[in-house]
């Protein structure tokens, strides 16, 4: 009686084995489909480097690609990974890919090396003060706008710095540095300043146009920012961190509106230097907003 029982759990089991293993062969099946040539069919380029099997390698470093259909230029998007994230992890979002392409922008993503985060954890994710441990993010930024424009049918002259999380606030910092000239227009999502570390730009006149968006209920980044605490700096609160860039700049109007039943927006404009600041605040979390893309767009089209 007892061998039966036995065999008759062996049997269940192998049935469970071969249920698990069927769902893990369909589940990557699906992801080679989705995530790899069949995400990427409207961007009909052949490239030589850039997909998810084959990054674009700058030194010891890479970034992928994405080009839209036609002969170019192209504007391009640049966007930022969060942490633990990579360039491949960002071509593999058809939410944030697909309109892209088809309103005709490229897609740049660099990957970021790993750093070390409290409690010891070592992710990937980027240095907002440019230089550490033997890497230079900043002028790694430099190599793939470099590289990419020479390889690439990019339009240069064309470019949206963006980047969530980690990737946002090094956003934040890499705007205000100005290390290129290629580099006006910016993207934050759900991620702003570290508190105790000032931006280069704070004290001078800014001039680049930034573009924030952040989630009511995010739990990663809070929206109003947090303190310094005896193991993390702090974040600088969405309003905050831009209300200051719009003083530096010396802007003179500042607008506030429900642009949607979730989403209220504050432009700040009539800048002396030239620049435009906006902040939308979405009752979503930490996560990238559904239309963002199309926002982006609105946004960067009404630019001066």
């Amino acid at each position: 009686m007892q061998s039966r029982s036995n065999r008759v759990r062996a049997l269940k089991m192998v049935r469970i084995i071969a249920v698990l293993f069927l769902a893990a062969s369909m589940y990557f099946w699906y992801e080679s489909q989705s995530n790899g040539h069949a995400l990427t069919d409207l961007a009909a380029q052949d490239l030589i480097c850039g997909d998810v099997i084959a990054p674009c390698q700058v030194g010891n470093r890479s970034y992928n690609i994405l080009v839209p259909q036609g002969e170019g230029p192209f504007p391009a998007v640049i966007f930022f990974h969060g942490s633990g994230g990579s360039g491949a992890s960002v071509i593999r979002d058809a939410a944030l890919v697909a309109p892209l392409l088809q309103k005709g922008y490229a897609l740049i993503a660099p990957s970021a090396l790993d750093v070390t985060y409290s409690g010891g954890r070592r992710l990937s994710g980027w240095i907002w003060e440019g230089q550490r441990d033997g890497r230079d993010d900043y002028r790694f930024v430099q190599d793939v706008i470099n590289d990419a424009t020479s390889k690439f049918p990019i339009q240069e002259e064309d470019l949206i710095v963006a980047g969530h999380s980690n990737g946002a606030t090094f956003v934040w910092y890499l705007a205000c540095e100005g290390l290129d000239t290629r580099l006006r227009n910016f993207a934050t999502i759900g991620g702003t300043p570290v508190r105790d570390r000032l931006l280069s730009c704070a004290d001078v006149r800014p001039s680049f146009n930034l573009y924030h968006t952040h989630g009511t209920a995010d739990s990663v980044v809070p929206v109003d920012g947090t303190q310094r605490t005896a193991t993390w700096h702090g974040w600088l609160g969405a309003i905050e961190a831009v209300e200051m860039m719009a003083a530096a700049s010396g802007c003179s109007e500042k607008e506030e509106i429900a642009t949607s039943e979730t989403t209220e927006t504050t432009r700040w404009y009539g800048c002396q230097s030239g620049a435009e600041f906006r902040v939308d605040l979405n009752d979503g979390g930490h996560e990238i907003p559904t239309n963002w893309v199309e926002t982006l767009f609105a946004w960067s089209q009404d630019l001066p």
